[in-house]
């Protein structure tokens, strides 16, 4: 993956059996040669794409169901099952539009954010709940609830590798309203298109502080363009709630799928059924062909 490499031009166009594909950055900003590091702080639609045409599709696959796609969360709340569709005998176009985390893919604001924090949390998934305690009317504590963890989403190099990624969207990409002297953040941003002539969804998804993670928030806002624009709403929440010790959830919708599982760093706690090893070198060899 470091030797990765690709020229856009804002416009990245594939043709197969007679059909041209057209696939779009964000209002076809021409990034020019980007490696993958750049790419996704960059939000480079174009570079996913092509590099989704390179890709093991059950590998793929794989990679999102361990992820936790297609499966039960670990909530006592009701929820909607995030879901990824492709397989191996998909065409030019799904792959195109779901390598840049389009297409049939959907997933849950929940999902996203515990994604996000297990990234920060070293690749161990902690299972969310919602009370810490329960007291009587004398304010007496009754009950106390405890962290307790789900597993390892990932191993602790990939959410380091991840990590690195996030950190250059805020530094060095779309995610510069969250750069500040007032603590270190590693976030996401997407544009998730819904229906044809509106505007996009924008969202971020993020946490803080990088070398010390207490804080994971993702925020969508509705027809409201690029996630980098909106970016400064999850700023928001991460400033207050570093302040409040509290966790906040938004509702996440895009991109972020095909960026995270796209790297190749195989976000999974167990073993894909491709038979992927679980080192980050050997598990993007396995999404190649």
């Amino acid at each position: 993956y470091e030797a990765f490499q690709f020229d856009c031009s804002g416009v990245y166009q594939v043709s197969d059996g007679g059909e041209t594909y057209s696939i779009q950055c964000y209002h076809q900003t021409a990034h020019g040669q980007q490696n993958l590091k750049e790419a996704f702080a960059n939000s480079c639609n174009g570079a996913f794409a092509n590099l989704g045409l390179s890709l093991d599709l059950s590998a793929f696959r794989a990679t999102a169901e361990g992820l936790l796609f297609n499966s039960a969360l670990p909530l006592a709340i009701p929820y909607s099952q995030s879901s990824f569709v492709m397989d191996a005998g998909a065409d030019t176009w799904e792959i195109l539009q779901t390598s840049m985390g389009q297409g049939a893919t959907q997933i849950t604001p929940i999902h996203n954010a515990m994604i996000t924090a297990a990234i920060a949390n070293g690749g161990t998934l902690m299972k969310p709940y919602l009370l810490d305690r329960v007291e009587n009317g004398a304010e007496e504590e009754i009950k106390k609830f405890l962290p307790e963890a789900y597993g390892e989403l990932m191993t602790a190099e990939e959410a380091a590798n991840l990590t690195e990624l996030m950190r250059a969207v805020v530094t060095e990409g779309t995610g510069s309203a969250v750069r500040t002297d007032a603590y270190t953040a590693a976030a996401k941003t997407g544009s998730a298109e819904f229906e044809t002539g509106k505007e996009t969804h924008a969202w971020f998804t993020g946490f803080a502080p990088v070398e010390d993670p207490r804080i994971a928030v993702t925020v969508i806002v509705e027809e409201s363009g690029s996630g980098g624009a909106v970016g400064h709403v999850g700023g928001g929440h991460l400033a207050l709630t570093l302040d409040e010790h509290a966790v906040h959830l938004g509702h996440p919708a895009g991109e972020i799928l095909g960026d995270i599982i796209l790297r190749g760093y195989g976000v999974t706690g167990e073993k894909p059924a491709s038979g992927a090893d679980s080192s980050l070198g050997d598990r993007f060899a396995a999404l190649h062909e």
